[in-house]
């Protein structure tokens, strides 16, 4: 049986790494399909679409700070 600095090495994901919560967000039928459409256009899954563009892509403000 492997140690855990074995599994390591052998390119395993480290707890933090696993993927195991589920988030669920209720869109529109055609904000789906957008989603869908946009994902695949760049080779990426929806999964993977939606996390990068909810965590790595900063926001940008459609108002001046003052305004908000």
């Amino acid at each position: 049986m492997l140690g855990f600095k074995e599994k390591e090495i052998l390119g395993r994901k480290s707890e933090d790494e696993l993927k195991i919560y589920r988030l669920t967000v209720q869109v529109s039928k055609r904000e789906k399909e957008k989603i869908i459409q946009l994902a695949k256009s760049r080779g990426m899954s929806v999964s993977d679409y939606v996390r990068y563009f909810c965590i790595h892509k900063p926001f940008i403000s459609k108002f001046n700070e003052e305004e908000e």
